[in-house]
């Protein structure tokens, strides 16, 4: 997803596969990641590359700073609290105890305000299920244009 304020610095950010990642469409600079108020790291970016940090697919807020040279140019900060989560659940056993799962950890996003959507093969046949813990049902062609700030690829 774009930053917001792209034409001072055009960069994406996506949270996907256990991973952070920046993209620079132009310019360069140092890219500086904080997970809440912690420091996670920080790398040299420039156009057309992509810079990654680990989240372990851990609801959290993150700060991620732009700088050029010694000077701080853009601050992008990706808040959990009003954003859609995307979960994608794999069962590893069966699709009871992943649907127990999925929805302990739409809970605890629910609790940091968050959003909740669900996709997985056969979702739509839990519909009712899902809808009564507050989690909406993602349909390919109806819900294509939402963005998804947070997506979490887990095992249950």
């Amino acid at each position: 997803m774009r930053i917001e304020n792209f034409n001072l610095v055009p960069a994406h950010v996506a949270f996907s596969k256990g991973n952070v990642r920046v993209f620079l469409e132009g310019g360069s600079f140092l890219v500086k990641y904080f997970r809440g108020e912690t420091y996670v790291g920080e790398i040299y970016l420039g156009k057309s590359e992509w810079g990654t940090f680990p989240h372990n697919d851990q609801l959290a807020d993150w700060r991620i700073e732009f700088w050029d040279e010694y000077q701080l140019v853009y601050v992008h900060h990706h808040l959990v609290h009003g954003s859609n989560v995307l979960f994608i659940p794999k069962p590893k056993s069966n699709i009871k105890t992943m649907v127990e799962a999925l929805i302990e950890d739409s809970r605890k996003a629910q609790e940091m305000g968050a959003i909740t959507w669900a996709f997985f093969y056969g979702c739509h046949r839990l519909r009712d299920l899902l809808a009564s813990e507050n989690i909406r049902t993602f349909e390919f062609g109806k819900d294509q244009y939402e963005e998804f700030p947070y997506i979490i690829e887990k095992r249950y």
